[in-house]
């Protein structure tokens, strides 16, 4: 099928902005000084589960702009945990010592600069104790989860045949970054 693609979509558009943006002279939002302004780095866990045993936050504090680092020792009770889609509880980020995923959210450095605060984040030092991980739903470690009762009588098919059809194929992708995550600016 040969599809002239200026008849299905119009014809192409100038962008205004195409030249400053690929010669880097565009002006963004993040490019804006402002005043007072605080920046973060995540810290992530290295491992899949388990729990932090000790973390040695000392020479991360040494760093020159560092104003704090928030981990589950010290960011006390004032907050109350989002609730997740069905109404349960959702993962425990700095809510505890307990590690239920690679990559989860461990600490917050808050510095003067982004560089100060990545510098800084690089300087912790964390034992863990590790478990082993779960990584499917048949893992000796998986956490059992009670099965949800089976209807007592299903209709017959031959009667709803035409409304029984398959899914449509789709193509997914998954948003999972193999780093650490980047930096966010604190305000």
């Amino acid at each position: 099928m040969n599809v002239d693609l200026r008849t299905q979509l119009g014809p192409g558009r100038d962008r205004i902005d195409g030249v400053a943006k690929v010669t880097g002279a565009a002006r963004y939002a993040s490019d804006e000084p402002v005043a007072g302004a605080l920046f973060g780095y995540v810290l992530v866990s290295r491992i899949a589960r388990g729990s932090i045993g000790r973390m040695d936050l000392s020479a991360a504090r040494a760093v020159p702009g560092v104003i704090d680092i928030v981990t589950h020792e010290n960011i006390g009770t004032g907050f109350k945990p989002a609730k997740g889609p069905d109404g349960g509880p959702t993962t425990t980020t700095l809510e505890s010592d307990k590690i239920e995923h690679d990559g989860q959210f461990i600490g917050l450095i808050v510095a003067e600069s982004y560089e100060a605060a990545r510098e800084a984040a690089n300087k912790v030092r964390i034992d863990y104790v590790t478990q082993p991980p779960s990584a499917s739903f048949d893992s000796p470690a998986a956490i059992p989860v009670k099965a949800m009762p089976r209807p007592r009588s299903r209709p017959p098919t031959s009667k709803y045949r035409s409304a029984i059809r398959p899914p449509p194929s789709t193509t997914t992708q998954s948003n999972c970054s193999p780093s650490p995550v980047p930096g966010t600016a604190i305000i």
